[in-house]
């Protein structure tokens, strides 16, 4: 049997070097984006019931306001709800990409899906700060707080074709080399004054295409304009011999959303708690959607 080619090239290794990312194409074969697209539809659905009925913040869903919509932002932790979108970070291409660039095994310390998904019927669930897109920011501007190393990098799974329409990533190319000023009140974003725009650049994906970036790379994204999700998977390394306990920053989230869903469960068991919430997600093609990604 012949070796499957490695996910990351030599030319990607040193876009990822030089420009703190690279993009690997088809890392999800078509028949893997439909089974996560309907994981994540599973997901979805089922931690907005269990808002629903529980009350209060389920602590795994982020989900903001735009005019009269709810945006289901992101979910976060994952890995412990949907084995079946574990299963694709368990991937050997993937783990021998990530182990050539971190030079160490790979420690997964943060697993989120970003939906970027108007929910049908806006249904009354907690309200984050927000309006659907992500600020200016470097995640290892956030993960420094944790004691993680800075040599930390992300990879994105694209579940949906991302393009400017529904709000790509979009990066600062060689940002990683560079200290930025960030807000001192509040969350650490970049302050946008510091960053010139004009050098910002999208980077869009097909379904199954991945991107890996490093933690100091600034990026964001904007809003979904789009009527389709755009859901990415979001999957954050560290070297494994410098990071400690990889899953400090999301323990206590995870804790407290198993005990969270835990109650529901344990009414849906006694008949208290009726399937309130169906997602309708929207059908056809999204902008830009592959015909491979259907």
């Amino acid at each position: 049997m012949m070796a499957s080619a490695p996910l990351f090239g030599q030319t990607e290794v040193e876009n990822f070097r030089t420009l703190g990312y690279a993009v690997a194409p088809k890392v999800l074969d078509p028949i893997k984006i439909r089974i996560a697209r309907k994981e994540c539809d599973r997901l979805a659905e089922n931690i907005v019931n269990a808002a629903l009925v529980v009350g209060g913040k389920h602590p795994r869903l982020h989900a903001c306001r735009r005019g009269d919509e709810v945006v289901l932002l992101k979910v976060s932790p994952i890995f412990d709800a949907s084995p079946i979108l574990a299963a694709l970070a368990d991937d050997r291409r993937l783990v021998a990409a990530l182990r050539n660039l971190l030079a160490d095994e790979p420690a997964m310390i943060e697993e989120k899906l970003i939906y970027k998904q108007s929910l049908p019927g806006a249904p009354d669930v907690h309200i984050d700060v927000g309006s659907g897109g992500f600020p200016l920011h470097t995640d290892w501007n956030f993960y420094q707080a944790e004691g993680y190393p800075r040599d930390t990098l992300s990879v994105g799974i694209a579940i949906d074709d991302s393009c400017p329409a529904n709000g790509c990533l979009r990066v600062l190319p060689s940002s990683h080399k560079t200290a930025w000023p960030v807000f001192s009140d509040g969350p650490p974003y970049v302050r946008p004054e510091a960053v010139p725009a004009d050098q910002m650049v999208d980077v869009p994906l097909a379904a199954g295409d991945a991107v890996v970036f490093t933690s100091a790379l600034v990026h964001s994204s904007n809003e979904n304009l789009s009527v389709h999700p755009r859901r990415m998977l979001i999957l954050s390394y560290g070297p494994a011999s410098c990071v400690g306990d990889p899953d400090r920053r999301n323990v206590g989230y995870r804790r407290a959303a198993q005990a969270f869903e835990d109650r529901h469960r344990d009414l849906v068991a006694t008949g208290r708690a009726p399937l309130r919430y169906r997602l309708a997600v929207a059908q056809g093609s999204g902008p830009g959607e592959s015909e491979e990604g259907k």
